[in-house]
């Protein structure tokens, strides 16, 4: 698992699917670069209003055209639960060599929701050293969500992540490894 995550060779062009909006049917080649740069300068709007991230290269994201491209770029975690902070996640990070990543604080971090304050959340991209299948892609995502004590959510294969937002100038925190 360890040696499966490190990268070091981050420009080899792994582009992620950007998408205008969830009910976008087309998306657009998104780079670890860009993504990197929307990490340092998130997004002005609210969560419903930032755009889809597919970790998938493929075009479309209805399952049988994710499975038919057999092709993931990224992997990702989302931590809604354990309340870790972010010099905690670094540090599961550097435990497991997980290199080229980012973190960032979702849209719910340290929010009140419902009238209960939530906790930290996090989201965690990583760039692996190289594309996957979709069978190795889905276990690389359950042991990631194993590692992190997250939910099984990233690991379904039509599943995106909203793109980095703080629309009203709140808590927000990110990481780049």
């Amino acid at each position: 698992m360890k040696e499966i995550i490190k990268n070091n060779q981050k420009n080899k062009g792994l582009c992620a699917t950007k998408y205008q909006s969830l009910f976008d049917r087309h998306g657009v080649p998104f780079t670890f670069e860009e993504l990197e740069l929307l990490v340092m300068n998130p997004l002005n709007v609210e969560k419903s209003q930032a755009f889809l991230i597919h970790p998938s290269s493929s075009r479309g994201k209805t399952k049988d055209i994710i499975k038919k491209h057999n092709l993931f770029s990224w992997l990702w975690v989302d931590l809604d639960s354990g309340n870790k902070t972010l010099s905690e996640v670094i540090n599961i990070c550097k435990t497991y060599q997980i290199t080229n990543a980012v973190i960032y604080s979702t849209a719910s971090a340290c929010r009140e929701k419902k009238g209960v304050q939530q906790g930290y959340r996090w989201r965690i991209v990583i760039l692996p050293n190289r594309s996957l299948s979709c069978d190795d892609w889905q276990t690389m995502q359950v042991a990631l969500s194993r590692i992190f004590e997250s939910g099984a959510e990233a690991c379904k294969l039509s599943q995106g992540f909203f793109a980095p937002s703080n629309c009203d100038g709140g808590f927000y925190e990110y990481a780049l490894l």
